[in-house]
């Protein structure tokens, strides 16, 4: 959805999100997996302390929102601590880049740059 164009196609999707996968029944029903996913995290964030000292909480943060939505979505949790699922993350990375950077056109549009 986020890279469908606005209009009748991007209100199909929008539908068929709002009636499957972000229905009340489903984020309930994932709800202990969200608890599991926060405690992993605490353990890891624990772990990581004790081993290097001061920790990056956004590269935390970033795995365990990445987990949810894979398990939510694809029904496939990873282990990143073992390197599991890699590649997929750095697509990830690079689409939440892409979607955050700058397009002039966007703005301009007496720019032309389409």
């Amino acid at each position: 959805m986020g890279f469908a164009p606005f209009g009748e196609y991007w209100r199909k999707l929008r539908r068929i999100l709002g009636t499957y996968l972000f229905c009340p029944r489903r984020i309930v029903g994932f709800g202990e997996q969200r608890r599991e996913f926060g405690e992993d995290m605490v353990v890891k964030l624990r772990n990581l302390m004790r081993r290097n000292g001061p920790v990056e909480m956004k590269r935390v943060l970033h795995f365990g929102a990445f987990n949810n939505v894979m398990v939510s979505v694809f029904g496939k949790r990873f282990d990143f601590v073992k390197g599991e699922g890699k590649d997929l993350e750095e697509m990830v990375k690079e689409g939440y880049e892409l979607l955050g950077a700058l397009n002039w056109s966007d703005h301009f549009f007496v720019l032309g740059m389409d």
